[in-house]
């Protein structure tokens, strides 16, 4: 697939006072092919910061949703996680975007945040919320790592 928005590494930013900071560069590169400049954020569903994509990435989570029968609970939990938080934010001019203050206090960022790439999707992390994730998603063993791998469907080795 060609263009395809795939955001790696880890950048750190300052916050100014205004809730100001700005998406690290080769985001904003990842995404220059997007009609929307700018990135979508929402809470993350699993605790820790916020979670942020291009539009056609939210939009593709939509689609997904799709696939679950409309009326069921599945589908109004996850829809309920992720949409009636979730904000467009387009970058000024310089590339800073400002993140909501509502969005801000439920992640725990106040002057500092990292960007965590995570191949389609970044994390917004305060610096605790950034060692935690770190933290939590280490793999310990090679086992652990093998069988993470063996559970891929069609890895097309």
């Amino acid at each position: 697939m060609d263009n395809e928005v795939i955001f790696f590494g880890t950048h750190e930013n300052k916050v100014d006072r205004k809730g100001r900071v700005s998406i690290p560069s080769l985001f904003r590169q990842a995404l220059a092919q997007e009609s929307f400049q700018g990135v979508v954020v929402y809470p993350a569903l699993h605790g820790l910061g916020l979670e942020g994509c291009g539009l056609s990435h939210f939009q593709w989570i939509g689609r997904h949703l799709d696939k679950i029968a409309p009326f069921s609970r599945q589908r109004e939990r996850l829809t309920a996680q992720i949409f009636p938080n979730a904000r467009p934010l387009q970058w000024d001019g310089t590339g800073r975007v400002q993140l909501p203050a509502d969005l801000m206090k439920s992640a725990g960022i106040e002057d500092q945040v990292y960007f965590c790439g995570m191949y389609r999707v970044f994390r917004v992390l305060s610096p605790a919320g950034h060692e935690a994730f770190l933290s939590g998603n280490k793999v310990e063993d090679s086992e652990t790592l093998d069988s993470l791998f063996d559970s891929i469907e069609g890895d097309g080795a």
